[in-house]
């Protein structure tokens, strides 16, 4: 015959049937994450299926006009008008001279090496195998190199801070706005430094020429001149409207430490690789608003 149970002996094993019934299913929260991971991670494979089967492989549209820009810069041609779609400062076409030099597959490796710079590894190998990264890279342009002197100069970084103006001022875009003012409030200590940046600029820019010319583009046909059919920016059909609810979300999602996705609501856009700067992310103004100086992130 078995041995019967003791009453010691029933305690602890009821005691820990009774946690295990108070344990927490799971959460479904954690189901719906899960669920909106898998969808986002399927999208993006497929995007990334279509992107390599497309004609802009190894032909880079955007690389090829900072080409054509450097060769009319050097040749003292003219780098705005109609024919053209060089949106950049004029001074960034001399800049953009290396590029050239390096050919498409040194501007190609570049653009991962940036990837380097971001910090946590984790975001930076989420960076490297999303879809808006390699849109960035086939097309050839830049928005890589704004995203990660914006991530580096949230980390506290004063060259990272001088580099996402610098890119600001050179390459102007609508959604890189919201992230350069939110580090003018972080980085008050900064603003000297950041004011003569701005004077050297203008004092370039009018020393290259074609100032006036390039300020007439913007106003005219807008730093986001794409040709798309719905990308939304101040200068496009949809923008003043659209700019009643983008402005406010901006600042709102700004103030609370959302500055990349701000700037992506202000100007939203066809264009992917505009996401790859919705990541930049830091403390909300409102908690910090008391704090100057150097930006400390909790790690």
């Amino acid at each position: 015959m078995g041995r019967r149970t003791s009453k010691t002996e029933k305690g602890p094993r009821l005691e820990a049937i009774a946690r295990a019934a108070r344990r927490p299913a799971l959460s479904y929260h954690v189901v719906v994450l899960v669920g909106i991971g898998a969808a986002l991670a399927t999208i993006n494979a497929l995007a990334l299926v279509i992107l390599f089967q497309s004609d802009q492989v190894g032909v880079a549209p955007d690389y090829q006009q900072y080409v054509d820009a450097v060769e009319r810069a050097f040749a003292g041609e003219e780098l705005y008008g109609p024919e053209w779609k060089w949106r950049y400062a004029p001074v960034a076409a001399y800049l953009m001279a290396p590029a050239v030099w390096l050919g498409l597959l040194g501007w190609s490796v570049l653009h991962v090496l940036a990837l380097l710079l971001v910090r946590p590894w984790w975001l930076a190998a989420l960076m490297f195998v999303s879809w808006p990264f390699w849109v960035d890279v086939i097309s050839g342009n830049t928005v890589t190199f704004v995203a990660a002197a914006g991530l580096v100069a949230l980390r506290g970084s004063t060259a990272g801070a001088y580099a996402y103006w610098a890119l600001c001022l050179l390459i102007p875009r609508p959604f890189q706005l919201p992230l350069a003012l939110y580090l003018l409030w972080r980085r008050q200590d900064l603003w000297r430094g950041a004011a003569l940046m701005v004077v050297a600029m203008a004092a370039i820019t009018l020393i290259v020429g074609q100032a006036g010319d390039w300020i007439v583009y913007l106003l005219e046909r807008g730093a986001e001149n794409t040709g798309l059919p719905f990308s939304i920016h101040p200068a496009s059909d949809w923008g003043a409207a659209w700019l009643i609810v983008g402005i406010p979300a901006a600042i709102l999602l700004t103030v609370f430490g959302w500055p990349g996705l701000g700037g992506v609501v202000l100007s939203p856009s066809l264009l992917a690789q505009y996401l790859l700067i919705s990541v930049a992310r830091g403390p909300s103004l409102i908690r910090a608003r008391k704090q100057r100086g150097r930006l400390r992130l909790p790690r």
